[in-house]
């Protein structure tokens, strides 16, 4: 009974972890220097995250190998290497405000993914609590005074390929063990951006070759959190939690960019906590 009352609160925790690792590490993606290209940038990070992840097959080698959901592993993979091409380059070209606020419509599509595919029940009250939160978005985006260009355009994209995404790895969650979802999703996205950034290869100093490996251990640390996040709790009650995204982006955007929130920003974000809370306190309490 005990495991079955706090797996939600440690799903919520992980899953507000990884939100965290990932803020970080798109800021430190904006860092770099425009003239490297993004599929460079991907292969190298995940070619990092392939090494980083070595230490862990080698312990548990049967339970990747004994894996049988090639059809699975292969969707995820490329959903995952399409997601991610959108969403680094939205926050390449986009302030990291703006880029994390759009990324928040993913919690929807996740929701009603889950929903159609998975069949999850989400009662009126999380369904207000999403909308409230995803107004909150709205309110600080503030879609009318945006001009409309492709960034936001890969933003919405790539929510919605994380959507599906999301929705296979909790599938994948209950058939296989965790680490042979992330080294299978790491190989392959590790050999498909190779093969994109093949054309730009070029040597790279020492400097940005450090910043790519800090980049693959915070992109392997984000990946399982969030997928020990999926065994405990299901997507559509992990889904507000990315909304913690924003309170990470204002803070990183102010310190490292100079970027200044205002009156509405302050106000989505109070909507978007609150309705956070609010999913939580209840599930917490029916529990």
């Amino acid at each position: 009974m005990k495991n079955t009352t706090t797996a939600p609160i440690q799903g919520a925790m992980l899953a507000t972890t990884a939100a965290l690792l990932m803020s970080v590490l798109m800021a430190i993606a904006k860092k770099l220097p425009e003239a490297i290209p993004t599929s460079l940038v991907l292969f190298i990070r995940s070619l990092f995250v392939l090494l980083f992840s070595l230490p862990l097959l080698a312990r548990n080698p049967k339970t990747v190998l004994k894996s049988n959901q090639y059809l699975l592993h292969g969707l995820q993979i490329v959903l995952g290497v399409c997601a991610t091409l959108c969403t680094y380059y939205t926050y390449r070209h986009l302030s990291v405000t703006l880029a994390t606020s759009l990324g928040m419509t993913g919690a929807l599509f996740t929701t009603l993914l889950s929903v159609i595919i998975l069949k999850d029940s989400v009662d009126r009250i999380k369904w207000l609590c999403i909308l409230v939160g995803y107004l909150g978005t709205l309110c600080i985006i503030q879609p009318g005074t945006i001009n409309f260009e492709l960034g936001i355009i890969t933003a919405l994209l790539a929510n919605l390929i994380a959507g599906f995404g999301a929705i296979t790895s909790k599938i994948l969650s209950q058939r296989v063990d965790k680490l042979a979802i992330i080294v299978y999703n790491t190989l392959g996205m590790t050999i498909i951006f190779g093969g994109l950034s093949y054309p730009h290869w070029y040597l790279l100093d020492q400097k940005v070759l450090f910043v790519l490996a800090c980049m693959g251990a915070l992109a392997l640390s984000a990946n399982y959190c969030y997928l020990t996040a999926l065994k405990k709790a299901s997507p559509s009650f992990l889904a507000p939690f990315e909304y913690t995204r924003l309170i990470f982006a204002f803070l990183i955007g102010l310190v490292f960019f100079y970027e200044l929130p205002n009156g509405y920003t302050i106000l989505g974000s109070i909507m978007i906590v609150g309705a956070t809370y609010i999913i939580t306190y209840r599930d917490n309490r029916v529990k």
